[in-house]
């Protein structure tokens, strides 16, 4: 593959729409199954496994609707070049950093008292805060945060040194 990394493959409209759909359902059936196991296990490091796999898909939402192409020609909710890139690399860092919170919490499990019926919407709602946030800064600081995009198709030398190292063999 490293022959063809920087080929430019034929546009398609649909591609994105489509991926991100696929991958907005198996995360949200994910997260629901985590939530799931948690509500009858009670078992309280199955949690952040469950806010982790809510919050990539719920930030799948404003990634889809930012980006270039898919659903208007410059992306939509006033956002600018770097915006979606930025929620794609939020986008990134939500399983890595459920997984550190969950083998933190394994060796410390302890089953939950009672407060079930707070603890999943509270932690529901606070995905939804933080996606919000998220996408609030991507789209209102975009200007503040690291360039990475040169257009809409290439991205800068940034990218290759700090967001994906292994790209640039």
């Amino acid at each position: 593959m490293v022959p063809f990394r920087d080929r430019q493959w034929p546009h398609n409209e649909a591609f994105i729409p489509i991926v991100d759909s696929l991958l907005f359902l198996n995360d949200l059936i994910t997260a629901v199954l985590l939530y799931s196991q948690y509500a009858v296990a009670r078992a309280r490091e199955g949690l952040p496994l469950a806010m982790g796999y809510l919050f990539t898909a719920l930030i799948i939402i404003p990634h889809l609707l930012t980006f270039p192409g898919a659903m208007a020609p410059t992306g939509l909710l006033g956002a600018g070049l770097q915006s979606t890139v930025w929620l794609y690399i939020f986008w990134h860092l939500g399983i890595p950093a459920a997984v550190i919170a969950y083998a933190l919490l394994k060796g410390r499990a302890r089953k939950q008292p009672d407060m079930l019926n707070r603890t999943i919407p509270i932690s529901v709602a606070a995905v939804v805060a933080l996606v919000s946030a998220l996408t609030w800064l991507a789209i209102a600081y975009e200007r503040a945060l690291p360039a990475i995009m040169i257009d809409t198709l290439r991205a800068g030398s940034s990218w290759e040194r700090a967001a994906a190292p292994c790209y640039s063999v």
